[in-house]
């Protein structure tokens, strides 16, 4: 859900709505320190507490550059998984596990960016449209948040919606 409030920003609201799953969600101990560790993606489906997410597309010339677990003990609070091509264009996805009854606000500069929701299958994707060229999509399904980062909307929507 978008709304405007003043002063230029945007609010986007992201919430669970969508979410089914009974019981999947990561309950996290707060005692340590979450460490980054960076993993091939092999081990790092063997390594996370969560289900890790793959595109079924991307765009010609990329591929998998590298997976980053984010972990608390033997929980794994985010993964980001990078991909690249050969003009050093990044595309990134992160992966976080969220409760049931979940929401988040973001406040977007009117000046720099435009929001949009695009619907797909029954889910709302929030993108936003970065005055220097950026792309974000956001999203949640199944007790998961998503979101993607690159440089084109239409792909950033074609890889967001071939997550399964």
């Amino acid at each position: 859900m978008i709304s405007e409030i003043t002063g230029g920003k945007i609010e986007i609201n992201i919430d669970s709505v969508n979410n089914t799953r009974d019981n999947s969600w990561v309950s996290i101990d707060n005692n340590g320190v979450p460490t980054t560790i960076s993993l091939d993606i092999d081990e790092a489906k063997k390594k996370s507490s969560f289900q890790l997410v793959l595109p079924s597309y991307l765009p010609a010339d990329f591929e998998l550059k590298e997976v980053e677990l984010e972990q608390l003990g033997n929980k794994t609070l985010s993964a980001k998984i990078s991909y690249s091509n050969n003009d050093k264009t990044l595309i990134e996805l992160v992966e976080i596990p969220v409760k049931r009854e979940y929401t988040k606000n973001i406040g977007v500069n009117q000046e720099k960016a435009k929001v949009e929701t695009v619907s797909n299958n029954g889910f709302e994707y929030t993108v936003i449209l970065y005055n220097n060229n950026r792309v974000t999509v956001l999203w949640n399904i199944y007790d998961m948040e998503y979101s993607l980062r690159g440089s084109d909307k239409e792909e950033m929507l074609k890889i967001a919606f071939s997550l399964k």
